[in-house]
Parts: C-alpha cells; sequence; structure tokens
C-alpha cells in the first residue's frame, strides 16, 4: 500500500469539480510546458493508481528521463486504472494523453517519494 502524506489541495475528495489552471491553446502556444499541464488533471487516487500498476521498483529503477525504458504497453495499461473527470479547455480523452497523465503521476510519484513525504507499508 502507498500513502501519499502530501496533500493535493486543489483536488479535494468531496466531488467538487477539478479547476483546471492550463487550457490546451495555452500549452500548444509554449505558455506552459508538458509536465505541468498534464500535472494538472492528477490527484492522489490517480498518482496511487500509476504506481500500484507500474510498481515502485519499474519507476525507481527507470533511467530514462521520459521514462520510456518502462514499455508502451505498461503504460496503456496504466491509463485503464483511472478517469480524468474533466480534461482541459480544448482538450478531449485520448490514448497519448492518458499515458501523458499516467507519466506525470509516476513523476509526481518519484518527486514525492524524493522528498520523503511519502509512507510505504
Amino acid at each position: 500500500m502507498v500513502v501519499i502524506k502530501r496533500s493535493f489541495k486543489t483536488f479535494k475528495s468531496e466531488k467538487k469539480p477539478i479547476q483546471t489552471k492550463f487550457s490546451r491553446s495555452e500549452f500548444l502556444n509554449g505558455q506552459v510546458d508538458h509536465h505541468k499541464y498534464y500535472c494538472q488533471m492528477l490527484n492522489n487516487d490517480i498518482i496511487t493508481a500509476v504506481v500500484k500498476s507500474i510498481g515502485v521498483a519499474s519507476l525507481l529503477d527507470s533511467k530514462d528521463e521520459h521514462m520510456n525504458d518502462i514499455s508502451l504497453s505498461r503504460w496503456d495499461r496504466a491509463t485503464r486504472t483511472f478517469t480524468i473527470k474533466r480534461w482541459p479547455e480544448g482538450d478531449s480523452p485520448s490514448q497519448a494523453g492518458l499515458v501523458c497523465v499516467a507519466k506525470a503521476g509516476a513523476r509526481e510519484f518519484l518527486r514525492i517519494y524524493q522528498d520523503g513525504d511519502l509512507e510505504m507499508f
């Protein structure tokens, strides 16, 4: 079991609508980087689902900056373990976008893990 102690304050568990910060056009115009754009869709449940699907050891052992040393089929399977409640303005669900969300979740897990702000059971 993975318990993330850090709270994602913009993502409450009371099922309120997710407030996105960046539109697709802002991303495409270079006003926001790739990681920040896809991170806006994350919450603790998505991060946990991705970590459980890919595995802590695989994430920690990945040497590629884009985690491409983890097979695309594993990322595709991970995308079936979560749902995005609301996509940013101008964007719509696609398999490629879901993989980007999964990888953003994995990167956030690694950042939180490196900060020591994670409990693992």
